[in-house]
């Protein structure tokens, strides 16, 4: 169960803190791609992967369906990045 925990204005656990941690995941991954930087896009995954994680453990499997979406949208867009010759940090394998 669930301890409760207020956040500024967001409880924890509450859907609100749930959407709320879908647009940071979302809002790290943009600016990771933007950076173009391998130890940025290796420790955003992991974050993000964390984020999702604590999603799930909460019963939120919607948000972090979402999530998982947009770390694929992310990971395809590296891949784009790199057969167009632009440099992809450290070989990243998606």
């Amino acid at each position: 169960m669930l301890k409760i925990t207020r956040l500024g204005n967001l409880v924890f656990g509450s859907v609100d803190w749930a959407n709320e941690q879908v647009r940071f995941a979302i809002a790290q991954l943009k600016d990771s791609y933007d950076k173009n930087n391998d130890f940025h896009l290796k420790s955003t995954l992991q974050l993000v992967l964390f984020v999702k994680g604590r999603l799930l453990e909460c019963g939120f499997q919607w948000q972090a369906r979402l999530v998982e979406f947009w770390i694929h949208r992310y990971r395809m867009m590296w891949v784009k990045r790199s057969k167009m010759g632009r440099k992809v940090p450290g070989g990243a394998v998606f």
